[in-house]
């Protein structure tokens, strides 16, 4: 019975599947790490979100919660989404984390980790649209 558990964890491994970071993260390389704070905060509120908490320090900041716009939603799911984004200095690079989180009717909180999910999918593209991601040379 431990078998199969063992071998998904050996072929994750292998695919490189082995991050447990629930949310969309990105390696950056430009814009400079406050210049891309900035863009997405200023994202966040042109998609309707009040910051909730913010530390220019850190480059972190939290949303409120706000109820899921009907093309950030998968068929018949209602609730409320808050976003955590974190920008975390590598020396000239950067990594992009941001952690959305979907609050149920229920009441249940859960961070969104499916990457087919409308909203994921928009939030990748607008990180994607703002900043550069590293790129990596080839001989």
């Amino acid at each position: 019975m431990k078998f199969p558990a063992i071998a998904i964890l050996f072929f994750s491994l292998l695919a490189g599947c082995t991050s447990s970071f629930p949310g969309i993260k990105v390696r950056a390389a430009s814009p400079a790490i406050a210049e891309a704070f900035r863009k997405l905060s200023l994202a966040i509120n042109v998609d309707g979100y009040e910051i909730e908490s913010i530390n220019h320090e850190t480059y972190s900041f939290e949303t409120q919660w706000r109820e899921l716009k009907d093309n950030e939603r998968v068929k018949n799911e209602n609730g409320k989404v808050k976003l955590k984004i974190q920008l975390d200095p590598r020396g000239r690079l950067y990594d992009v984390r941001v952690t959305p989180l979907v609050q149920n009717t229920a009441g249940d909180i859960h961070p969104l980790a499916d990457v087919q999910h409308p909203l994921f999918t928009k939030w990748k593209r607008i990180v994607h649209s703002i900043v550069e991601k590293e790129s990596k040379d080839e001989d």
